[in-house]
């Protein structure tokens, strides 16, 4: 690639995984996943080693997938550490609604990330799980930190 960002690729008829290292059926809803995993590297620094793909949100075969979670560090998702945001994708031909966004803040309650995103490509929501209220109870923020946030910037997102 001549340039140096992150860019969607294609392998085949497959879409890349960036994150998985293999290739996916392409639906509308993973396009919008591996495009968005670009603009997490590209526009916040996140690196890949942070990020994860379907991560399941508890315990059983019918559990709950976040689309993407991210960590504050590589080294916190090797530890096993709850991730800082967790991500839910839709695809562009469907409407966020606010179960979509519920579906986003249950998953992030659920690892403990203080905060979450709705995305398709239409339309992206930051939101702040706020876990001293009861579920349901969530604020929508102007932004997700960035990678190079201190821990005083990511808590006043947070406290806010």
């Amino acid at each position: 690639m001549p340039s140096d960002k992150l860019q969607v690729k294609r392998v085949g008829d497959k879409i890349w995984s960036h994150i998985r290292q293999t290739g996916l059926v392409e639906t509308p809803e993973e396009r919008v996943r591996q495009e968005f995993v670009c603009t997490l590297v590209n526009q916040y620094g996140y690196r890949l080693e942070q990020m994860d793909e379907e991560v399941r949100t508890q315990r059983g075969r019918d559990s709950g997938r976040a689309d993407i979670a991210i960590w504050r560090t590589a080294k916190d998702k090797v530890d096993k550490k709850p991730p800082l945001i967790v991500v839910e994708c839709k695809a562009d031909n469907v409407t966020i609604t606010p179960k979509d966004c519920g579906q986003g803040e249950s998953y992030a309650r659920i690892v403990d990330a203080p905060f979450f995103v709705t995305h398709n490509n239409r339309e992206t929501k930051f939101w702040r799980v706020k876990k001293d209220r009861m579920p349901g109870y969530v604020e929508e923020i102007t932004d997700i930190p960035q990678a190079d946030a201190t821990d005083k910037q990511i808590q006043e997102l947070i406290s806010k």
